[in-house]
């Protein structure tokens, strides 16, 4: 059994406990910080959150979606580490309920973790370009300028990309993260393959053992509907 272990960390300079065991987040520390820093007024409450029709909403897709129990959602617990925890969805729900600043946070973060991954995932394509023209310069060049195109729509398909006009701009988080980690694959064995095209089929094989094909995420099934696959 895994041992829990309480982290602390910070928002806003406030504590903020969660457990390694479950991953949930303890709401009530949070609103009393958060109450005492004027960050949210007094009278602010956790079943007053819990009532709302938004986080109601919520708390049952978390449920659908992560097939987890109601427990595993919003748990109460008592003792030392006593209070009303909440699974992390729904704690960044409540925080961005909370107040316009915790909410400010919350959503500039989800932006610069995007940028981060479009500015990642550019700079692995240039580098990766760089790595095929080196291993492959009968297949690669500025004569050959339509096989880096074939490259880049090949990881696209493989990435589950939208097949539109800029879809990298409009690409979430994870198919720029499974774009970036094949195209460093594609760096790192291109000197050690002999084919291009193997290069490429390895470097996505390589990239989805590690963190998965795009059905990983867009189907996400139940899992205690796979319990006895």
């Amino acid at each position: 059994m895994k041992t829990e272990v309480i982290l602390i960390r910070n928002t806003l300079n406030l504590p903020i406990e969660q457990s390694t065991k479950t991953g949930m987040f303890n709401a009530t520390k949070l609103l009393r910080n958060a109450i005492s820093n004027n960050i949210k007024i007094s009278t602010a409450t956790i079943s007053e959150y819990r009532r709302n029709k938004s986080s109601i909403e919520l708390f049952d897709q978390i449920m659908l979606n992560e097939g987890l129990e109601e427990k595993e959602v919003i748990n109460n617990r008592s003792g030392r580490y006593g209070g009303t925890w909440l699974h992390p969805i729904q704690f960044i729900d409540f925080m961005m309920w909370l107040s316009p600043t915790f909410r400010y946070q919350a959503l500039k973060m989800v932006h610069d973790k995007l940028i981060e991954f479009r500015n990642d995932s550019g700079d692995s394509f240039k580098m990766m370009n760089a790595a095929l023209t080196k291993a492959y310069p009968d297949n690669f060049g500025t004569e050959r300028w339509q096989n880096y195109t074939y490259v880049a729509n090949r990881i696209a398909v493989a990435c589950g990309a939208p097949p539109i006009k800029n879809r990298w701009n409009l690409a979430p988080a994870w198919c720029l993260s499974l774009r970036n980690e094949i195209q460093n694959n594609v760096t790192l064995l291109a000197d050690h393959i002999s084919t291009p095209s193997v290069c490429i089929e390895e470097s996505i094989r390589k990239a989805y053992d590690k963190i998965g094909t795009p059905a990983t995420y867009l189907l996400r099934p139940n899992k205690r509907d796979n319990i006895n696959e």
